[in-house]
């Protein structure tokens, strides 16, 4: 059976709007649920936070933000008030990210 292009060959076909209710669509299939951490998994990620706050070291941080997990690496920074880190990345910018949002630390 020869390959087909499925959507792709209709699209010139396709009004504009039709097109973009199609990428949002595709969109929405790739997105996932929040993971749910368990009691262990939170506890393994709080220590690896702190022995990286405490030893000022890089960590790869996942996170899920908006259907997607993110993965960042860089310094993490705690103001001990909030809900919230910083992470320092690479390139200068700086991310703020809730605790709820992190699925894993290494």
């Amino acid at each position: 059976m020869p390959k087909d292009r499925g959507n792709i060959k209709w699209i010139s076909l396709m009004l504009p709007e039709h097109v973009v209710l199609l990428k949002e669509m595709w969109n929405e299939d790739n997105k996932r649920k929040p993971p749910v951490l368990d009691i262990q998994e939170a506890e393994l990620i709080n220590r690896e936070l702190v022995a990286a706050i405490k030893n000022n070291c890089p960590v790869t941080v996942s996170f899920y933000d908006n259907g997607i997990v993110n993965v960042h690496e860089g310094l993490v920074q705690w103001d001990g008030y909030s809900s919230y880190i910083h992470l320092q990345i690479n390139n200068g910018h700086a991310k703020k990210i809730a605790f709820q949002q992190i699925t894993s630390v290494n």
